[in-house]
C-alpha cells in the first residue's frame, strides 16, 4: 500500500511502542514506515465512513416514513451518528489490538 502513497499524503508522527514489538535492527531515533495489511484499512473505512453514512440514510427514510419534520430527522440521523462514534471510541482499546501495524526501517 505504501507505493500508492504520494509525498503530499505523508507527514512526521510521534509514536510510542514497546521495544519488543520492534525489529532488532531499528533503533531510537532511527526513520521508519508504518505498514498495515491493506484488509485492516478496508475495515476502518468502512467503520468510519460507509456504516456511520448507512445508519443516517437508514434513519432518515425511517423518519420520513414516520412523517418526522425535516428538522428533526436532521438532528435524531447526526444524534444516531454520533452515538454510533461514541461507541467506536469506547471501543478504542479492542480496535488498538485488532489494527496493527509492521515497523520497517527506512
Amino acid at each position: 500500500m505504501a507505493g500508492h502513497c504520494h509525498a503530499s499524503e505523508s507527514r512526521l508522527e510521534t509514536i510510542t511502542l514497546d521495544r519488543s514489538q520492534l525489529p532488532s535492527d531499528i533503533a531510537l531515533g532511527d526513520q521508519v514506515s508504518l505498514e498495515m495489511r491493506s484488509s485492516l484499512g478496508m475495515r476502518a473505512v468502512l467503520l468510519t465512513m460507509v456504516v456511520p453514512t448507512l445508519l443516517i440514510i437508514a434513519v432518515t427514510i425511517l423518519l420520513s416514513y414516520l412523517e418526522v419534520g425535516t428538522l428533526a430527522q436532521i438532528l435524531i440521523a447526526l444524534g444516531v451518528a454520533a452515538a454510533y462514534m461514541l461507541l467506536l471510541w469506547l471501543l478504542r482499546d479492542r480496535f488498538e489490538r485488532t489494527f496493527t501495524f509492521t515497523v520497517r526501517k527506512k
